[in-house]
């Protein structure tokens, strides 16, 4: 399956990965329900700070389910350091 680069996210009512509402992925803004669907039917999607490694979301399943990124199996804030879009 394909790969994506998220760039930007969308916040709503709060600062944490379970907050986060959209994430822009080539230029185009998806819900986060969109991108648990994909990355459950087997896309991937990753974060990559200027030519450094490729850090991997992955679904935590929690209600509503939401997206976090994992580097060395050690949750970290990669998707909450991306800039933010309003």
């Amino acid at each position: 399956m394909a790969e994506y680069q998220v760039t930007h996210i969308r916040l709503s009512n709060g600062t944490t990965h379970q907050h986060i509402t959209q994430l822009a992925i080539g230029g185009q803004w998806y819900t986060r329900q969109q991108v648990v669907d994909f990355i459950r039917s087997g896309h991937s999607f990753y974060t990559q700070v200027y030519g450094g490694s490729k850090t991997y979301l992955k679904v935590v399943d929690a209600t509503p389910p939401y997206v976090q990124t994992f580097a060395n199996n050690t949750p970290t804030d990669n998707l909450l350091s991306l800039p933010k879009a309003a």
